[in-house]
């Protein structure tokens, strides 16, 4: 399992910060100038992660809410909140 984030990035065509629609590792958001937005952590296989480390939105219904162990509560299935 890999954790994934929701990241933010410098748009230079709108000239304005925006929030990404895919998941990346934190790696792969360090090494192309984004930050993450810590509070969409998922959990997701290797397998739905490309080599850049980039998660595509469609396989994020395969990813599980990520909880740090500190809290004492298991990962909750899916992507939804209400």
């Amino acid at each position: 399992m890999v954790t994934v984030f929701q990241f933010e990035r410098y748009d230079p065509l709108i000239k304005h910060v925006r929030r990404s629609d895919y998941f990346a590792t934190d790696d792969a958001i360090q090494a192309f100038g984004g930050s993450l937005v810590p509070d969409t952590a998922y959990d997701i296989d290797e397998q739905y992660v490309d080599p850049s480390g980039i998660v595509r939105p469609r396989d994020m219904s395969h990813a599980t809410r990520h909880i740090p162990p500190s809290t004492g509560v298991r990962s909750v299935r899916g992507a939804s909140s209400r």
